[in-house]
């Protein structure tokens, strides 16, 4: 699986984030295109994603701990998969597209 993702992603989220938004976008199957994350911190090193895909009407709610800051962004963040590709893009840059 290759990641794609512009600058201003890797600045607002960071790549550690986008990595795992990319395995969530990947991994559910059957793979569907559009995915949705949302995103909030609920505790020191814990940040809460909800992965929505409107297609499947799939919503799950996963747990991200770690023991450093976490970069993430309050607005939603798509994902849209490819092939063997997944591009990472805050949901206001598709609007520009």
């Amino acid at each position: 699986m290759k990641l794609r993702y512009s600058d201003m992603v890797k600045q607002t989220i960071g790549i550690p984030i986008i990595k795992t938004l990319g395995q969530l976008a990947f991994s559910v199957p059957p793979v569907e295109k559009f995915h949705i994350f949302t995103m909030k911190e609920i505790g020191k090193g814990e940040l809460e994603i909800v992965h929505y895909i409107p297609n499947a009407e799939y919503n799950a709610t996963v747990l991200v701990t770690t023991d450093q800051k976490l970069k993430y962004c309050n607005e939603p963040v798509c994902a849209i998969v490819d092939s063997d590709c997944v591009y990472v893009s805050l949901l206001n840059e598709l609007s520009c597209i």
